[in-house]
């Protein structure tokens, strides 16, 4: 009997919530973030508690063009945007190189999070190189390494390290307490197919 006394409440509750949202609709607007960097490729966003926009983010900056090659850097940044403008940007100094010949190439494999957390930003990232082949088909994957650090007005405080970890997520709990989260990659070493 409790039970479905709570479930009827649980829909009663959401009918109201979606009734009110269409009886009085929240303004949306959009906005186009500033390109930090030519040719961003990934992203996460994140808001603190005065509505700053806070990124991190991947991009590639072509050093060299050939007719059928190009090689080039990848430049992972913190951003922060406030009143629609950009007030600090701060390269992460775990930059890659990437080389495409068109019959092969290497390059870097990044994922990466961002948290707001009282006076600084916490990020983590993680990086697993790889290299290709056409000719005689093939993959190769190094084991990825993981970073957590902390930016402090502008200065980056590493945090920790994990090796073959990857896919890193920052939550903060409801009493404040910070939870660190990533993927373990079981890999021993460094590891390809054919």
């Amino acid at each position: 009997m409790e039970n479905h006394y709570l479930q009827s409440n649980i829909v009663l509750v959401l009918i109201c919530f979606f009734v009110g949202s269409i009886a009085h609709p929240q303004p949306i607007t959009e906005q186009i973030l500033p390109e930090i960097f030519p040719y961003t490729q990934t992203a996460n966003i994140s808001f603190d508690n005065m509505n700053n926009i806070h990124l991190i983010s991947l991009s590639t900056q072509i050093i060299t063009t050939y007719p059928y090659s190009d090689e080039g850097l990848n430049i992972l940044s913190y951003t922060r945007i406030e009143n629609d403008s950009i007030v600090h940007i701060t390269a992460i100094p775990d930059t890659g190189t990437f080389y495409n010949w068109g019959l092969g190439g290497y390059g870097n494999i990044f994922k990466h999070s961002i948290k707001p957390y009282r006076d600084s930003i916490l990020l983590g990232w993680s990086k697993q190189q790889y290299s290709w082949g056409d000719v005689y088909p093939f993959y190769s994957f190094s084991k990825p390494r993981l970073h957590f650090v902390s930016i402090i007005a502008g200065n980056i405080q590493p945090l920790f390290d994990v090796d073959n970890a990857q896919a890193p997520n920052i939550v903060a709990a409801s009493n404040g307490v910070l939870h660190f989260i990533w993927e373990t990659d079981t890999a021993k070493n460094s590891y390809g197919f054919f």
